[in-house]
């Protein structure tokens, strides 16, 4: 459920980068003015302030008879007087200032900070996107997994529970006084009973009551087992199937031992005595996969706290696909309560090597001629 709220903000995560984004770019800046020139006062402010500059007076000369005796007409010639030549400055019109020069980049190129807000964009989507779809597919499969957990654990107290009334019935069929029930009823037939006779035929009726209430009871934990069992598997998915002592699984035991025999690593069964002991010894189980009988895993319970991971055969066709590793991880599962697990393996068989120590496996010693084949064998165990 964490995962389902965490998904819903994601899709938002690209938004928000986009606006931070945004907000925080600089604005376009209009290029500065070029030229350094400076606005010069109006023709009449210059006119008006040339006086002054060039020592001049302003007006209409005076007539020289008006003047006073031995008074000089400042309006006639005299002595030259050297003028003030200025610096001209050229004339700049404010037109020519305000308005900006032409930009040599093109009006149609996007802004290097437009580019990295799309870009920003895209890389938080992705992100996004694989964020969301790696917790999905966790979801999935942790789902996934509780349902088999749950299947696996519902089908072992109905096959526990299936066990119980098996027995009880072989007991029952083991305790019926047949002989004795035969004599009794030739007694009925003519009439001849003793009181004694007659409890033991009630006894009987009882008896005979209580199987076949009990076998009708084994005949329905049968059939749900079976629907337990009988689950549509997925593509890829593998199938791990109890087998029993019948002629059709030893038949079946055999022809997987069959593809292993002769090898070096792996002492093969080829005698039905010897699988139908194997089989009544042993926790044996059939893997399929698509449909198909794809190879055998089994174990041994030798104590109350130790198990022996006795046999795992792969048929060459289904080798190399990861079988063999989820097989020691079923039947890893399988002892999940026990203290101690040992396995004996070929020290040629790097492979199954591997996988052990990657489940936690130590290797305690190396004992030649294990299984009587001339072979040794490396032990490992696991201690919980």
């Amino acid at each position: 459920m964490k995962f389902r709220k965490i998904i819903p903000a994601l899709l938002f995560f690209p938004i928000v980068i986009f606006a931070q984004d945004a907000g925080t770019s600089d604005p376009k800046q209009a290029p500065d003015p070029v030229g350094g020139s400076v606005i010069e006062a109006p023709p009449e402010a210059a006119s008006a302030a040339a006086p002054a500059a060039t020592g001049s007076a302003v007006g209409t000369p005076r007539d020289p008879g008006s003047l006073p005796e031995g008074a000089s007409n400042p309006a006639s010639p005299g002595p030259a007087v050297p003028s003030i030549v200025r610096p001209t400055t050229p004339s700049v019109t404010p037109t020519a200032i305000l308005s900006p020069t032409p930009s040599t980049a093109s009006d149609n190129e996007t802004p290097p900070e437009e580019n990295n807000r799309v870009l920003y964009g895209i890389l938080g989507t992705i992100g996004a996107l694989a964020l969301i779809f790696g917790a999905t597919n966790f979801l999935r499969k942790r789902t996934q997994k509780q349902n088999n957990q749950k299947n696996d654990e519902n089908c072992d107290s109905i096959r526990e529970l299936l066990r119980k009334k098996q027995k009880e019935l072989v007991e029952s069929a083991k305790n019926w006084p047949k002989d004795k029930l035969k004599a009794v009823l030739k007694e009925k037939a003519l009439g001849l009973l003793t009181d004694e006779q007659k409890k033991m035929l009630k006894q009987a009726e009882e008896a005979k009551e209580k199987f076949d209430k009990l076998k009708a009871d084994v005949e329905l934990l049968q059939n749900k087992f079976d629907l337990c069992m009988l689950k549509l598997p997925s593509k890829n998915e593998l199938i791990f199937k109890k087998a029993e002592a019948t002629d059709e699984d030893i038949k079946k035991y055999l022809e997987v031992e069959k593809t292993a025999i002769g090898q070096k690593t792996y002492s093969g069964i080829s005698d039905p005595g010897e699988a139908k002991k194997e089989m009544r010894t042993n926790e044996v189980f059939f893997i399929f996969k698509n449909g198909k009988l794809a190879g055998t895993c089994q174990y041994e319970l030798k104590t109350p706290d130790c198990a022996y991971l006795s046999g795992i055969v792969i048929i060459p066709d289904f080798q190399g696909q990861g079988i063999a590793r989820k097989a020691a991880d079923f039947r890893l599962k399988k002892l999940k309560y026990m203290k101690r697990i040992e396995v004996a393996t070929h020290p040629d068989n790097a492979k199954m090597l591997h996988i052990y120590v990657s489940l936690g496996f130590k290797v305690e010693s190396r004992r030649e001629n294990y299984y009587g084949d001339g072979e040794p064998r490396m032990l490992l165990v696991l201690r919980r």
